[in-house]
């Protein structure tokens, strides 16, 4: 795996995205994808959501973050996006909550977290576990397709988040996977401009307690 990040044979998602689009609007011309867009944070989901509005889709964001600690953290997370779809999007894009609960989260989905480096196995599961939520509520309401706002990240591989996804896809009879790789194309900085403009919260971790006292040892007690 580790090999594979460097090789030559890795996707070029963001491509292959646009090609998705060509080839929807080819074969249903007169109708508006919809997509389950996971979501872990603004920072992260606003540029996403403006690729995904541009191209024509209708877009319901999927707040599944169990991961995140503590609970005032994901508290703010989730208030940044609620805020972000108020004042950018006069809550045209529907949000939904899924239920949080970080010590199951993590007993059941990361117990061996504080074993693997940022990036790695459990940090897998994790992507999968929050992607499968998104997948299974699509799935259940019509949706066309699914994705995650997790390949916009630089800390986050994305041919392997669409690995995942693509895998998952696999489990559901209608809803399929939209591969991506949102910080291509300048997405980065289109991101640092949207940001800057509704003075929107950065987050310096990824989610996890392991992932916060990675970022900041100084305050392990």
């Amino acid at each position: 795996y580790l090999q594979s990040r460097k090789s030559s044979s890795r996707h070029n998602y963001y491509k292959e995205s646009l090609k998705v689009i060509e080839h929807w609007k080819k074969d249903h011309p007169d109708q508006q994808p919809r997509i389950i867009l996971h979501a872990c944070c603004i920072v992260c989901a606003c540029w996403p959501l403006d690729f995904l509005k541009e191209n024509g889709f209708d877009v319901t964001v999927f707040f599944s973050n169990s991961n995140i600690w503590p609970k005032s953290e994901y508290d703010h997370r989730l208030s940044e996006v609620k805020r972000y779809l108020h004042e950018r999007w006069n809550d045209d894009i529907s949000l939904i909550v899924s239920s949080y609960d970080y010590e199951k989260y993590a007993e059941t989905v990361i117990p061996e977290r504080e074993n693997d480096p940022e990036g790695w196995k459990s940090c897998f599961g994790c992507y999968a576990k929050r992607i499968d939520e998104a997948f299974a509520y699509g799935d259940a309401n019509g949706y066309d397709f699914c994705t995650t706002v997790m390949t916009f990240s630089r800390q986050k591989d994305s041919e392997k988040i669409n690995e995942i996804g693509l895998r998952l896809a696999a489990k559901y009879s209608r809803t399929k996977w939209f591969v991506s790789d949102f910080k291509k194309a300048d997405g980065q900085k289109k991101s640092e401009a949207i940001c800057d403009a509704y003075d929107i919260y950065r987050q310096d971790y990824c989610g996890c307690k392991t992932s916060y006292y990675e970022r900041h040892p100084e305050k392990i007690s």
